[in-house]
This record gives C-alpha cells, structure tokens and sequence, in this order.
C-alpha cells in the first residue's frame, strides 16, 4: 500500500495513527512559542519589530555564512570548540566555548536575581495582600453612593436619579 492510499484510508476512517498523532502534537508544541513570540513581538513593536527582526536575519546569515565557510576549510564536526581549536589552541577552545554559554548562564541569573530582589525587598516594603474583586466592587459602589446622596443633598433633593 503507498502513501497515497495509506493517508486516504486514515481520511476514509475519520482517525489517524499514533505517529501521525504524535508529530503533529509535537510539531504544535515546538511551533507555538515561535507563533506567540511573532504575535506578541507585532502587537506591541509594530514596524520596529519588524525592522529588528530583520537585523537579526542579517547576523543569523553572516553567522551561517561564516560557519559555511569554516565548514568548508575545517571538515570537522562544526562546532565551535573544533574551529577555535584548529586556529588558536585547546585552552582557547574551552575558553570561546564557555565563553558562548555564558549569555544564557547570565539570563538566567539575572532572573533568578530579579526574583530573589523582588521576594526579599520589594515584598517586604509593600506586601502583595489579593483583594477579593466582591470587596473592590463594593467599595466603589459605596463611593459612587456616597457621592450621589451629597450631590443630591446640596441641589436640595432634585438630583436624586442615577446618573
């Protein structure tokens, strides 16, 4: 049986197999971030995400273009230990190729720090307390009722409407 006649066999039966289940379940998963960064980046950049997205384009091409090019002098295994290690060095080599992690390695620092900041001072001075919205409700609905027996005291009774 080809192809053909197997993928018109699952349309006839109204179900598919397990692994056409899985690579479409795992191919929304690993395209969603992709799809809610693009969105989001739009919605709120506009023409400016669009630009940085297109100055991104260019140094992802001349990064590729460059590691092309390496390829193509080193037939190596192509990653950057191997490049770094044919030019200058084993100790150089280890060196870039931490050197590479640590944009990560400080992100994700940095938001540990955030973190860390935030529960120890900003907590502390000002204490996150969640306010019911029933309380919130009631409170402006007694301000706005408050507001309207006084303006209607002073116009002597006459403004005794809702507005």
């Amino acid at each position: 049986m080809n192809l053909f006649d197997r993928l018109q066999r699952h349309l006839d039966e109204g179900v598919v197999g397990f692994p056409t289940a899985l690579a479409s379940s795992v191919g929304v998963i690993l395209a969603s971030p992709v799809i809610l960064t693009v969105t989001t980046g739009f919605g709120l950049g506009g023409g400016a995400f669009a630009a940085a997205m297109a100055v991104a384009l260019f140094m992802m091409l001349c990064q590729s273009f460059t590691f092309a090019e390496a390829m193509s002098i080193l037939p190596t295994s192509g990653s950057v230990y191997d490049y770094i290690s044919c030019g200058l060095g084993r100790c150089a080599a280890i060196t870039g190729t931490m050197a590479a992690c640590l944009p990560f390695l400080a992100m994700l620092a940095l938001t540990a720090l955030y973190a860390l900041i935030w529960s120890v001072c900003v907590l502390k001075a000002h204490p996150f307390r969640p306010v019911p919205v029933e309380r919130i409700l009631e409170e402006e609905f007694e301000k706005n009722r408050l507001a309207r027996t006084q303006a209607g005291g002073a116009a002597g009774g006459a403004g005794n409407h809702l507005p």
